[in-house]
C-alpha cells in the first residue's frame, strides 16, 4: 500500500510504526519542521492561524484568507469559492481548534524521517503560502533515499485544474510505477518497471 497524507507528521510516524504496511511514501507540502522551537516563523504563523480559526472560522473573511493562503495568487473565483464552501462545511469551528491545537502540541514527526525504510516521494510548490519549500528540502535530506520533486507556483492545496496538475499526477503515477527492493546493507534500490 502507498501512503499520501496532509499531516506529514502522521504519515512519518505511521510508516516507521509499521513498514510492513507501506510500501512507499508520497508527502506533498511537508508541514514538519527541522528545528521547531516556539520563537521559529513556523510556530508563530501556526499560533497565529489558531487565533484566526479561533476567532471567526465562520467569516467569510477569515475564509477568505485561509483559501488565499492555501491556494496562492491565481484560483479562479470559482475555485475560491469552492475552498470557502469546503471550509464551511467540512468541521465546525470547535473541531478545526482542537486539530490546530493538536497539530501545534504533538511531536512533529521530524524526529523519526531518519527511520523511514520505504521509498519515499516528497512534492512541493516552490513559492507554497502555508509551508515553507524549506520544509520539504530539510526532509528529503533526512529520509533515506528520498527524492523531492520541487513545483513551479504557490498552491498549496493543489487543484487538479491547476497548470501544475499534470506534471504532479505523472510524477505521482512514475513513482508508483516503480518497484523498489532493499539491499542486504539495509539501503534502498528503484528500478522502473
Amino acid at each position: 500500500m502507498s501512503t499520501s497524507s496532509p499531516c506529514t507528521g502522521t504519515a512519518l510516524r505511521y510508516a516507521t510504526r509499521h513498514p510492513e504496511r507501506v510500501t512507499q511514501l508520497i508527502l506533498y507540502g511537508s508541514s514538519v519542521v527541522k528545528n521547531a522551537s516556539n520563537s521559529s516563523e513556523t510556530v508563530i504563523k501556526a499560533k497565529a492561524y489558531l487565533a484566526m480559526i479561533e476567532s471567526g472560522w465562520a467569516k467569510p473573511s477569515h475564509q477568505k484568507l485561509f483559501a488565499d493562503l492555501f491556494l496562492g495568487a491565481s484560483p479562479t473565483p470559482e475555485e475560491t469559492e469552492y475552498f470557502m464552501e469546503m471550509q464551511r462545511t467540512s468541521a465546525s469551528q470547535q473541531v478545526v481548534t482542537a486539530y490546530f491545537r493538536s497539530m501545534l502540541t504533538r511531536e512533529t514527526g521530524f524526529e523519526v524521517a531518519a527511520q523511514v525504510s520505504v521509498p519515499t516521494l516528497l512534492l512541493h510548490a516552490r513559492d507554497d503560502q502555508m509551508c515553507p519549500f524549506q520544509n520539504s528540502l530539510d526532509l528529503a535530506a533526512e529520509i533515506p533515499g528520498a527524492r523531492l520533486k520541487p513545483l513551479q507556483g504557490d498552491c498549496h492545496w493543489l487543484l487538479m485544474t491547476s497548470a501544475q496538475s499534470e506534471e504532479y499526477v505523472n510524477s505521482i503515477e512514475a513513482f508508483l510505477g516503480e518497484k523498489s527492493t532493499t539491499h542486504a546493507d539495509g539501503t534502498l534500490a528503484s528500478s522502473s518497471s
